[in-house]
């Protein structure tokens, strides 16, 4: 159980920049008692290399789509502290340290196609392993409703929840091609590419069970 909980201290500048319309954030995709992430144990599984976000927790679904219009001000890892060894590997297989940024999605006609509208700075996340941490954003980003947050990986990321997290109640969604899905495999994980270009679209057509990716956000309505 992870308790030590780390909060970025401009996050307060940054909403007192924004004005007094800030005042008051809301949250999406938090819940109460979310899974422990699964490292140092065994398995120790890491997000790889790809732009993702949860389909389903419990009998929600979408639960990172936004209700309303609004700005994204911040963002929520709850983070795993793998052993060095485990550190090792994922370093040398996914391109080095941990990193992640949060993305705004917009669903295309198709409904498996996304277009990346905006995205925040990218963070280097070795100092915060093993702690939940709060990311402030430099800029804040528009969100409209029906936008979904997502979480870019461009390397690796241990906020994997997999214990006492049921199949049927938990789902998420990656930017990979079908027959891409399989990343236990290196030589798949290694290919794998998340969005990063705002205004690109993506097919995302690999649907994950059974495991909850820890991470939620913070808007403030229009």
């Amino acid at each position: 159980m992870l308790k030590k909980i780390v909060t970025i201290a401009t996050f307060v500048g940054a909403l007192a920049v924004a004005g007094p319309a800030y005042a008051t954030t809301t949250e999406i995709g938090h819940t109460d008692n979310p899974p422990a992430p699964s490292c140092p144990g065994s398995p120790c599984l890491a997000v790889s290399k790809t732009t993702g976000f949860q389909a389903k927790i419990g009998d929600t679904k979408s639960p990172m789509v936004s209700p309303v219009n609004g700005r994204l001000v911040a963002f929520t890892l709850q983070l795993a502290k793998p052993d060095d060894n485990q550190i090792n590997f994922f370093n040398s297989n996914l391109g080095g340290a941990p990193s992640a940024r949060i993305s705004v999605l917009r669903l295309q006609s198709d409904k498996k196609t996304y277009k990346l509208t905006a995205q925040g700075e990218l963070w280097d996340l070795t100092p915060y392993l093993g702690m939940t941490a709060q990311f402030p954003l430099n800029s804040t980003l528009i969100v409209r409703q029906g936008d979904l947050i997502a979480l870019t990986v461009p390397t690796w990321v241990s906020n994997f929840g997999l214990k006492n997290v049921s199949t049927a109640g938990n789902q998420w969604r990656a930017s990979r091609k079908t027959g891409e899905c399989n990343t236990s495999k290196i030589p798949v994980a290694k290919k794998s590419k998340p969005q990063q270009k705002v205004g690109s679209l993506r097919r995302y057509d690999c649907d994950y069970t059974a495991a909850r990716l820890l991470y939620w956000a913070y808007y403030v309505p229009d």
